[in-house]
């Protein structure tokens, strides 16, 4: 199952996490030609460090919501009728 990752204002959609020693040699140094394959091998548009990791994560477009009006709400009484239709018969 695909996590969600909310960063400030924006949602992503994380298709692989790693541990930041991952992208580090022997030595220590830093490997931002193995970090850059990954994010093009995966499809990502960004790589996020988070508590020791390095999420790599596709940007999800931003959605705007328009409210739906409320209805009436009446199951109860609409159930209580097919039961006493159902027992008269």
């Amino acid at each position: 199952m695909k996590q969600l990752f909310k960063h400030g204002e924006l949602l992503y959609l994380v298709n692989r996490v790693m541990p930041l020693h991952q992208f580090h040699d022997k030595a220590g140094v830093f490997n931002n030609d193995k970090m850059k394959v990954w994010k093009e091998w995966l499809g990502c548009d960004h790589v996020l460090k988070h508590n020791e990791m390095y999420l790599f994560v596709e940007t999800l477009p931003a959605h705007e919501f328009e409210e739906l009006p409320q209805e009436e709400e009446k199951p109860i009484e609409i159930q209580q009728e097919i039961i006493e239709n159902e027992t008269s018969n």
